[in-house]
């Protein structure tokens, strides 16, 4: 993994396990998560709101267990990210129907457009690895999947 995902992806960025049942749950634990992780000042229900408003438009479950929830928040100056890992996946309103286990929650500033396309791009690409996502679900604690997506 190289380039801005490398940056963000560490032990302190990973949700395992992930608790909820919906995409609502799922969400609203992920984004107090993310703003307690980077010590951000903006109100949670804030950032949350900025995401759910973004999920209505269209679901980011993009199919095989993954979802990739985003929103711009104004006062983010750096794109940051957490992931939450739920073992027994969750509904989420994904395109395939799927329960999702995997949810890369990102936010950003509206003038990091590039840095955002960019990461999108990179955890993408990622995910088309059959074998990563197996290798994925299979991971047992947050290290063992800091592990896995570092070292792919």
């Amino acid at each position: 993994m190289s380039g801005q995902l490398a940056r963000l992806i560490s032990r302190d960025s990973i949700l395992y396990p992930l608790v909820g049942d919906t995409k609502d749950d799922l969400l609203a634990t992920l984004t107090d998560f993310l703003a307690k992780r980077y010590a951000l000042e903006t109100d949670t229900d804030r950032i949350l709101g900025r995401v759910l408003k973004r999920e209505a438009q269209f679901s980011t479950g993009i199919g095989r267990g993954i979802a990739i929830p985003h929103a711009e928040i104004g006062e983010v100056r750096e794109p940051r990210l957490v992931v939450g890992f739920h073992p027994g996946g969750a509904d989420f309103d994904s395109v395939d129907d799927e329960p999702v286990f995997l949810v890369f929650l990102l936010v950003f500033s509206p003038e990091n457009s590039e840095d955002r396309l960019a990461i999108l791009s990179e955890i993408s690409q990622l995910l088309r690895n059959f074998a990563l996502l197996e290798e994925l679900r299979d991971a047992k604690n947050a290290d063992e999947l800091v592990k896995i997506l570092t070292e792919k």
